[in-house]
């Protein structure tokens, strides 16, 4: 520990943390953007602009050799920002003099590009890991996330604000799940072992003997590749189940390396053993106040009540955040309030939106889309206790499943009484039901029909389902044969037990032009209840 010194003495045993080198550059970029024309200050303008020496801001900006902590209060002064404590970090002296004359880091990035310059909003998300790999020697990290939240990019750049605690840097991605033999010999390559020992349980052998020889920061991409699609979250694939052998050997063996696991959901055996060896980072969205941040980053400007209404419509998710500053940029004349009172109407997703919404929903088991789709038909399922007593025919206990898989994945929000879905997930959800509905219903069949209550989904604006009854039409060359056809289906369904089939043919046949249409909707379907 660095003895006190008096206040008057100079103390150069500082480094900014990557949680506060990721708040000065946050802060930076937005005063280049406002006062800059978008253009990186250079090194003689920060030193003008901040009254540091250009030695002095380079020790800072490397990150490598420790400086004053007041150059630091000094820079963040220049920025308007405040220097709380886990901004910077002491130098061990200890790990200073091993570090020195020493080899650079090696990276092994496998072609992936480096990280970017800054990131928005994600200062407490690298003090955390930087907190646990480099303080308190966690061995395995989850970082956990939906698609376009920034996983991969929070983990390289913390890979390059860490650089100095460790010997090498390597990256890997699991987008294609290779067998874990084929995977544990890339992997000894990678970390430059040079015997290739026989069988798993040598080779694991030898990777943590490496990672306790040599201090190694191992970036696991893309985990939920080796993780079964179409079941609860974090159930790992029958042909891939080995994958637990390695991943538990790199949580609990005796090395002082780190791993981040990046992934859309995290192993269930993972998540059991916890304990400070095994840490679980979940990324969020981001908050109006970084959307603005982002926005100005496009050169757009907006209201902040306006840019709010947009963060929370996408639930902060970064890629969807840019996506609409695409569209503002291109062909919305940067006009929000016109693009958010389209978005709001529930009843389109912008294609890129819609392209990550159906990747993140691929993954998941039909008992969580039935939950989803309850969801987003009736904001009065938000409540656990009505939830699982209206899904029909889930138990409550595989509904309370579904819910926590569903959470574990980013799709579902909240707590027991008030769980909620994001409003782009809604309008997605409900245009896909939309759709099925319709191929169900025309097809005879009436499976979803009959799991569903589409009453809340008529009323006010409808969120599009108004439109269901034309599309029906349509189809059926006319209103007369829709009709019909929906009166057979709810005759060969009326004897059937529970369910919903008949109460929502009976609301569609009375959305439909009819001799009895001045009854209404809602009277036709008080009438089929009374049945």
């Amino acid at each position: 520990m660095i003895p006190a010194t008096h206040s008057g003495l100079r103390r150069r045993g500082v480094v900014l943390t990557p949680g506060g080198w990721q708040k000065y550059l946050q802060a930076r970029q937005h005063y280049e953007f406002r006062h800059n024309h978008g253009r990186r200050l250079t090194l003689e303008q920060l030193s003008e602009l901040t009254d540091l020496n250009t030695s002095t801001l380079t020790r800072i900006q490397h990150r490598r050799n420790p400086v004053d902590r007041s150059s630091l209060q000094q820079l963040f002064q220049s920025f308007a920002l405040p220097l709380s404590q886990g901004d910077y970090a002491l130098v061990d002296p200890a790990r200073r003099e091993r570090r020195s004359g020493s080899v650079q880091c090696r990276w092994d990035l496998g072609g992936v590009a480096a990280a970017p310059a800054a990131l928005i909003g994600r200062a407490t998300a690298l003090t955390d890991l930087e907190q646990w790999s480099c303080r308190e020697g966690a061995h395995l990290i989850c970082v956990n996330g939906m698609a376009g939240s920034g996983k991969t990019a929070l983990a390289l750049a913390f890979a390059h604000c860490a650089a100095s605690h460790f010997e090498a840097i390597v990256y890997r991605s699991l987008t294609e799940a290779p067998p874990l033999a084929e995977f544990l010999i890339d992997l000894l390559a990678a970390l430059a072992v040079s015997e290739r020992p026989l069988g798993v349980a040598a080779q694991l052998r030898c990777i943590v003997e490496a990672l306790r020889t040599r201090r190694t920061l191992l970036l696991l991409d893309d985990g939920e590749a080796i993780l079964a699609p179409g079941l609860l979250a974090g159930i790992y694939r029958p042909d891939r189940e080995d994958y637990a052998e390695l991943l538990q050997a790199l949580a609990t063996g005796c090395h002082d390396s780190c791993v981040l696991l990046i992934g859309r959901e995290s192993p269930r055996d993972l998540v059991r053993l916890g304990g400070p060896t095994v840490r679980t980072l979940v990324l969020g969205g981001l908050s109006p106040e970084e959307g603005q941040v982002l926005m100005v980053g496009r050169g757009l400007t907006a209201a902040p009540a306006a840019v709010a209404g947009l963060v929370h419509h996408y639930t902060g998710n970064p890629r969807m955040l840019q996506v609409a500053a695409a569209l503002l940029d291109s062909v919305c004349d940067s006009d929000l309030p016109f693009l958010l009172n389209i978005l709001e109407r529930g009843q389109e997703v912008p294609e890129d939106v819609a392209a990550l919404l159906a990747l993140q929903l691929a993954r998941i088991a039909p008992q969580e889309r039935e939950l989803l789709y309850w969801l987003a038909l009736d904001p009065a399922s938000a409540h656990l206790d009505g939830l699982c007593a209206r899904v029909r025919p889930l138990a409550p206990l595989r509904a309370i499943e579904g819910c926590r898989s569903l959470q574990e994945r980013g799709l579902l929000q909240g707590t027991r009484t008030a769980l909620s879905l994001s409003p782009a997930l809604r309008s997605y959800l409900r245009q896909e039901l939309l759709a099925r509905l319709e191929g169900e219903l025309c097809g005879g069949e009436v499976h979803l029909l009959d799991h569903l209550d589409l009453t809340p989904a008529f009323q006010g604006s409808g969120g599009g389902f108004e439109r269901l009854t034309g599309r029906l039409s349509a189809r059926h060359a006319g209103a007369r044969a829709a009709r019909n056809h929906l009166e057979l289906l709810r005759e060969r369904w009326r004897d059937q037990p529970g369910g919903y089939a008949v109460a929502n043919l009976t609301l569609l046949i009375g959305r439909l032009p009819s001799d009895h249409g001045h009854l209404g909707w809602m009277g036709a379907l008080q009438a089929a209840r009374t049945v």
